[in-house]
């Protein structure tokens, strides 16, 4: 009889032991903090933290404690804001003390501590920043409005072709775009097999940086100097093997963009302005790899993210039809249904505006940002609200984009609402604060408004009618990026000739 699970069990479960003893140290609750539930000696709340759903959780605090929670997880204090006016005031008014991010052992391990997201507030931060915003800052988005409006109605067309997988056709037309901007590539076939290494980083980026994922050598860093081959050490296998899928994310999209500079058949993209504003030869060894990571960045960043937020917009189409009737008419009265719509017509189309805020609003991919860390070498006083040096900054985007004082009757999906201009706009607040924002903020603003203009001037996206068919929720997976349950639509064609164009 086998012995290994028990034995795992053992050693867990010392690790854990172990684990409590070492973060308990530094002893419990700090006098001065916010409100929060009362926890327990040692553990603090760590039992108390929702393993599904937690904004509502959080939600559910802040009605009974107020605006901003605390709660401890061993001697980690983490403060919740469910308020937009105190997290401007923390995050954006304090960003030089409140910009940090915390260090996770199995981030350094498998090589990401390098990539945007985990950088501190450094030079190489700076410069990374610098990069991804010479391809998706506001001016470069405009010079990109004629490939967006290629790429939405690329989208329209595969999924009228293929409706039978939503998913996949949406997951591959995020990836392209996004690549596209990073290396320059055009299509499936010039991506060579880079999509799907891409969503294998991602994934393994998602599972090293999951603020809900606890790894060992997180609670116990001193076991990264253990030989990976003693039993509970399987991290250390696991983070070689990532490290080896980030060499390949990182290199191979690159080196295949530079050879296309080098042939003269590259599009614009990041790649190519680097090499435009100075050679790529002339780059040192950090400062390749920092533009390397920038372009991963940019690449796998925003894929989960996008894909969730246009697979959302289709599924509200489908429960939802007098909003999409409203929209399409929108979209003929300006369009005449002679022609797809363009940039040039957004201030006509009020109600496009408004269906893209909605969909971001009630089907908010990301409850929370990556979590913002206070200035470790020193506390802070901010609106009264005492904040511990190295705490963890949360914001509760889910629970203030579901608060009845912001939106009322904030579970329907009702688009009109965003013609009060006073409304929070949800774009204003879902790609982050400060230093931290999200550069690709533009990029997705820009693809999905054209998207949803160009599906609304030739599709109907109408319910299915096969018995076997997996019928639309107004449900979504939990996680890191929430997507909509996976369901079936139908496309329909509304006007033929405008796929022809």
């Amino acid at each position: 009889m086998s012995t290994a699970l028990p034995f795992q069990f053992l050693v867990t479960s010392l690790l854990l032991f172990l684990g409590i003893i070492y973060r308990a140290r530094t002893g419990g609750r700090p006098p001065g903090l916010p409100p929060g539930p009362p926890g327990l000696p040692f553990l603090g709340n760590a039992l108390q933290l929702p393993s599904k759903d937690a904004y509502k959780t959080f939600t559910k605090w802040g009605k009974q404690y107020g605006p901003i929670v605390a709660v401890k997880v061993f001697s980690q204090s983490l403060i919740i804001i469910n308020s937009v006016k105190l997290a401007a005031d923390l995050l954006n008014k304090s960003s030089s003390s409140t910009s940090f991010r915390i260090t996770r052992r199995m981030v350094q391990l498998s090589g990401f501590d390098r990539s945007i997201p985990h950088l501190q507030p450094t030079t190489e931060f700076n410069k990374s920043r610098q990069y991804t915003k010479m391809a998706l800052g506001a001016i470069e988005m405009t010079q990109y409005e004629p490939e967006h409006q290629r790429r939405a109605l690329r989208l329209v067309i595969k999924l009228a072709q293929n409706p039978k997988n939503i998913y996949n056709e949406i997951g591959v037309w995020v990836a392209l775009g996004f690549e596209h901007i990073a290396y320059g590539t055009d299509d499936e076939e010039d991506a060579s097999g880079f999509v799907e290494m891409g969503r294998h980083a991602l994934a393994i980026f998602t599972a090293a940086s999951d603020p809900m994922i606890v790894w060992a050598v997180d609670v116990l860093p001193f076991l990264r100097h253990f030989p990976s081959w003693l039993p509970g050490m399987s991290f250390k296998r696991k983070a070689r093997e990532w490290k080896r899928v980030l060499r390949d994310i990182l290199n191979k999209p690159f080196h295949h963009a530079v050879r296309k500079i080098n042939a003269g058949l590259t599009s614009q993209c990041l790649i190519s302005r680097v090499a435009e504003s100075h050679s790529l030869d002339s780059l040192d060894e950090d400062d390749l790899v920092i533009l390397k990571n920038a372009a991963m960045n940019i690449y796998i960043g925003g894929f989960d993210t996008m894909t969730s937020i246009v697979a959302s917009f289709y599924l509200a189409m489908v429960l939802h039809p007098e909003a999409q009737t409203r929209g399409q008419q929108e979209v003929d009265s300006v369009t005449g249904r002679s022609r797809l719509p363009t940039f040039a017509d957004r201030p006509n189309l009020p109600y496009v505006d408004c269906i893209m805020k909605e969909v971001m609003r009630w089907a908010i991919p990301t409850p929370f940002l990556f979590p913002h860390v206070q200035d470790p070498t020193s506390d802070a006083m901010v609106d009264g609200v005492f904040v511990p040096r190295g705490s963890l900054l949360i914001v509760n985007t889910g629970g203030i984009f579901e608060d009845p004082k912001i939106y009322a009757n904030p579970l329907q999906f009702w688009p009109e609402r965003f013609h009060d201009k006073n409304l929070l706009d949800p774009l204003s607040i879902a790609f982050g604060y400060a230093r931290r924002q999200c550069t690709g903020i533009h990029f997705v603003e820009k693809r999905l408004w054209i998207t949803i203009a160009t599906t609304l001037a030739t599709l109907n996206i109408c319910p299915p009618t096969e018995n076997n068919s997996r019928m639309p929720k107004a449900e979504w997976t939990d996680g890191p990026v929430r997507l909509p349950l996976t369901y079936d639509a139908k496309f329909n064609v509304r006007t033929p000739a405008l796929l022809e164009t």
